[in-house]
C-alpha cells in the first residue's frame, strides 16, 4: 500500500507543469481511495480506484515514454493493493465460515499439556533450590563455628602478643648491639693490624732520634763533670782569696790550678757544643713526641664524632707513621690547599689516609712517587691520592671495596683495609672514587662534607658501636 504514494509522486515529478496541474487532484484522490480500500474491512471503492486510474491514463496520453512508464507503475501498484486486499478478505471469510469449538478444545488441550510440563519443571527447580539452600545453610553454620574458634584463638594470641613482641624486640636489640660492637671491633682490629705491620718501622723511627739523644746526654754528663771540676777549682781559689789567714802562695797555686783546668777545657767552646747537643736532643725528642702522638691519635677508639679536624695535619701524621716504609724508596709529593676544618672522626680519617698511603706504597715495586692533593670545595674538601705503581685491572677495581677481598698472598693482607675505608667515608657522608690503569698507577679521589648530618643512620650506628667497645 505504501508503493502507491511513491509511484504517484514519481509520476508527478515526470510531467510538465500544465499536466501536473491536471494530475495533482487525481493523484491526491487516488492516494485517499487506495488508503481507504486497504484499511476498511470490506472495501467497496474498487470501481472508483479503477476509474481514477483510467482518468490518469487519459491525462498522460501522448506524453513521453518516461511519463507513460510512471503511469503504468502507478496502475501496477494500485492493482497489487486491490489483489492483496481481495485475497485477505477471502481468507478471513473462509476462516470465519469454519466451526471454532473443536479448534478451541484442541488449543486448550495443547495449552494445558504445556502448562503441566512447566509446572513440573518449576517444582523440580523448587526442590533443587531447597536442597541448595539447606547445603548453603550447613556451610554457613560450619563457617560460623570456624570463625568462633578463630576469634577465640585470636583473642588468646592477642593476650600473649605484647609479651612476645617485647621478648623479640629485646632479642633483636641485643643482636643489634652485638653486631654494632663486632663492627667497631673489626674496624679497631684492622687499625691495630695496620699498626702491627709497621711496628718495626715505627720502632726504628723512634730509636734513631732516641739513640742520638741518649748519646748526647752521655756527652753532656761527661762535660758537666769537667765543668764541675773547673767550678770547684775556681770556688776554692775564691775562698782562699777572701780568707784573711790564707797564704799568698796558696792563693797563687789555687788560681793556677783553676786557670789550668779552664785552659784545658776551653769553657766557651764547650758551652757552645753543649748548647748544640741539647738542641739536637730536643729536636729528637720532639720527633719522638710527634710520632707517639700520631700513634696515639691513630689507635684510640673515638667516643665523639663532633671534633673539628684539619685534613692536611691528619695526612702529615699518617705519613710520619709509615715514614720508614716510604723513605729511600718512595717520594711523597704533597700539594696542599688551604682547607677549612671539617667535622669528623679524626682517628678514623687517619686510618683512611694510612691505609691508602700504605696500599699505594705496596703497589710500587722499587722506587716511585705518591702525589697527595687537597683542595677546598663548596661543600667540603677534596683529597686525591695518586701513585705510579702497578695499577689494577677493571675486574679487581670493581671488587676492591668488598670485605675480605685481597690480591695479596695469604698472610700478607686481611682484605678489610679498603672495605673499612669505604665504610668510614660513607659514614661521614662522603664519596670515594677509584681510577686505575694497569702498569701506570691508581688514583683515589675522596670528597668529604664540612659538617656531619645528625640524622645519618650509619653515623649513629658507628658512634653506638664505638661506645659499646669502649664501655
Amino acid at each position: 500500500m505504501d508503493a502507491v504514494p511513491v509511484a504517484a509522486d514519481a509520476l508527478l515529478a515526470e510531467v510538465d507543469a500544465t499536466t501536473a496541474e491536471t494530475l495533482a487532484p487525481l493523484l491526491a484522490q487516488i492516494r485517499t481511495e487506495v488508503t481507504t480500500f486497504g484499511v476498511v474491512q470490506t472495501p467497496l471503492n474498487e470501481a472508483s480506484i479503477r476509474q481514477l486510474l483510467d482518468d490518469i491514463a487519459a491525462a498522460v496520453d501522448g506524453q513521453p515514454e518516461p511519463v507513460l512508464a510512471a503511469a503504468q507503475r502507478l496502475r501496477t501498484a494500485a492493482s497489487n493493493v486491490i489483489a492483496d486486499k481481495k485475497e485477505l478478505v477471502e481468507r478471513v471469510s473462509e476462516f470465519l465460515s469454519k466451526p471454532t469449538a473443536e479448534l478451541l478444545q484442541a488449543t486448550e488441550a495443547s495449552y494445558m499439556a504445556w502448562h503441566g510440563t512447566q509446572v513440573a519443571v518449576a517444582n523440580q527447580y523448587r526442590q533443587w533450590l531447597v536442597a541448595y539452600a539447606a547445603i548453603l545453610l550447613l556451610i554457613l553454620a560450619l563457617v560460623g563455628i570456624r570463625l568462633v574458634r578463630s576469634f577465640r584463638e585470636l583473642d588468646e594470641a592477642n593476650d600473649h602478643l605484647e609479651e612476645q613482641v617485647e621478648e623479640r624486640t629485646h632479642d633483636l636489640s641485643d643482636a643489634l648491639k652485638e653486631l654494632k660492637a663486632s663492627q667497631a671491633q673489626l674496624i679497631q682490629s684492622e687499625k691495630m693490624a695496620s699498626l702491627g705491620q709497621m711496628v718495626a718501622g715505627v720502632a726504628h723511627e723512634i730509636n734513631t732520634p732516641l739513640g742520638y739523644a741518649r748519646s748526647n746526654a752521655e756527652i753532656v754528663r761527661t762535660s758537666l763533670g769537667d765543668l764541675r771540676a773547673l767550678v770547684d777549682a775556681q770556688s776554692r781559689a775564691l775562698d782562699l782569696m777572701t780568707h784573711e789567714e790564707t797564704d799568698v802562695e796558696q792563693v797563687a797555686d789555687a788560681l793556677a790550678t783553676a786557670q789550668g783546668i779552664g785552659e784545658s777545657l776551653n769553657a766557651t767552646e764547650l758551652t757552645g757544643e753543649l748548647d748544640a747537643l741539647l738542641g739536637d736532643t730536643e729536636h729528637g725528642l720532639k720527633q719522638i713526641a710527634e710520632l707517639v702522638g700520631s700513634l696515639k691519635d691513630f689507635s684510640r677508639v673515638d667516643r665523639s664524632r663532633s671534633d673539628l679536624f684539619d685534613v692536611n695535619d691528619g695526612i702529615d701524621a699518617s705519613l710520619k707513621i709509615c715514614q720508614n716504609q716510604l723513605k729511600h724508596r718512595v717520594e711523597v709529593v704533597r700539594t696542599y690547599g688551604k682547607l677549612p676544618q671539617i667535622e669528623c672522626s679524626p682517628s678514623q680519617l687517619n686510618q683512611v689516609f694510612l691505609n691508602l698511603i700504605n696500599n699505594a706504597a705496596q703497589a710500587i715495586d722499587g722506587e716511585g712517587k705518591i702525589h697527595i692533593h687537597t683542595t677546598p670545595t663548596p661543600s667540603g674538601v677534596s683529597i686525591r691520592f695518586l701513585d705510579n705503581g702497578c695499577g689494577m685491572s677493571e675486574e679487581v677495581r670493581a671488587r676492591i671495596f668488598e670485605p675480605f677481598f685481597t690480591t695479596k698472598p695469604v698472610g700478607k693482607g686481611t682484605g678489610l683495609g679498603l672495605s673499612i675505608v669505604y665504610r668510614i667515608i660513607e659514614d661521614h657522608g662522603g664519596t670515594i672514587e677509584v681510577r686505575s690503569t694497569p702498569g701506570k698507577g691508581s688514583e683515589f679521589n675522596i670528597e668529604l662534607p664540612l659538617k656531619q648530618h645528625s640524622n645519618n643512620p650509619a653515623r649513629e650506628s658507628t658512634r653506638d658501636a664505638t661506645q659499646a667497645v669502649t664501655a
